[in-house]
């Protein structure tokens, strides 16, 4: 193939959401140049500012100077070593929007996902430049969690695996390798076995969120049960990878409960809009949703 970056100085994040902007400060705060780009230009602006907010806060000003926010794709992936999308667990969604980045991206920069379940061949399917491509998910960063799981396809580039763990290592991230891809990554595999069955025994009756979340974080000696890391990640994300997995299953025992099913449906989606399996109230603790 194509001679490739080495290392990655410029990121063009495409998607600037939750995770997009999580990334977007620590890339900045690393001094790695941050392009944001969203479809809806008063998300990315909302971003910018967010993301400017937070440098100031932690006591980095001066990485503000690494952050642009541009509202035309084509400007945003100029010259840069590296786009990274950022859009929801929609496959359809994410195929469109690297055909669009295909097009345009320099010849030398590498493409990548941020999925949270989807693999590269799945979503580089047909893409001419599929073997700069890489998925990785990134745990949520600003919440002190360090981890960066990368997954390569079968056309993906070995030589990517370095340069990607060296990117998430400069930026302050924790990388492990899959040896081979596979659907959900490695932890949000075993983290899918925890939620399924918390959302199970609630669902079900056999005990409260409350407790439940209780006694998971006595048992583990962490600082947060399931659902409260759900209302963390967004219900409605929550919902979308577990319609992924019951879609390719069929198996009944995959289905999202309606108890999950409800709450997106009524807009409670947790930490973000103020309510989901707990209500927030203002950055006070959260308490039980009634």
């Amino acid at each position: 193939m194509s001679c490739i970056t080495s290392r990655i100085d410029s990121v063009a994040l495409i998607g600037a959401g939750t995770m997009g902007r999580e990334i977007a400060w620590a890339c900045a705060r690393s001094g790695v140049d941050v392009r944001l780009f969203d479809v809806k230009p008063d998300v990315a602006a909302d971003a910018l500012t967010t993301v400017s907010r937070w440098l100031s806060d932690d006591g980095h000003p001066d990485s503000i100077q690494h952050l642009r926010r541009f509202d035309d794709l084509c400007e945003a992936l100029a010259e840069v070593d590296l786009a990274f999308e950022c859009v929801p667990e929609d496959l359809p969604l994410k195929r469109k929007v690297h055909a669009q980045i295909s097009k345009v991206l320099p010849e030398s920069a590498l493409q990548g996902s941020n999925s949270s379940v989807l693999t590269p061949s799945e979503i580089a399917d047909g893409l001419p430049g599929g073997a700069k491509f890489f998925c990785m998910n990134f745990t949520h960063i600003r919440s002190g969690e360090r981890l960066a799981e990368y997954m390569g396809g079968p056309r993906s580039d070995p030589a990517i695996a370095r340069i990607a763990s060296e990117w998430a290592l400069r930026i302050g991230m924790t990388p492990i390798v899959l040896e081979r891809e596979i659907l959900g990554y490695v932890q949000n595999r075993i983290w899918r076995a925890i939620k399924k069955e918390a959302l199970y025994l609630a669902a079900s009756g056999y005990a409260s969120i409350e407790d439940i979340d209780r006694g998971f974080v006595l048992s583990w000696g962490v600082s947060e049960g399931p659902f409260r890391i759900m209302d963390k990640v967004g219900l409605d994300t929550v919902l979308r990878i577990e319609h992924e997995y019951f879609r390719r299953s069929g198996n009944d025992d995959d289905r999202p409960p309606a108890m999950l099913e409800d709450l997106v449906a009524e807009g409670k989606l947790g930490v973000q809009s103020g309510e989901g399996f707990y209500c927030y109230d203002n950055d006070v603790a959260p308490r039980q949703a009634k």
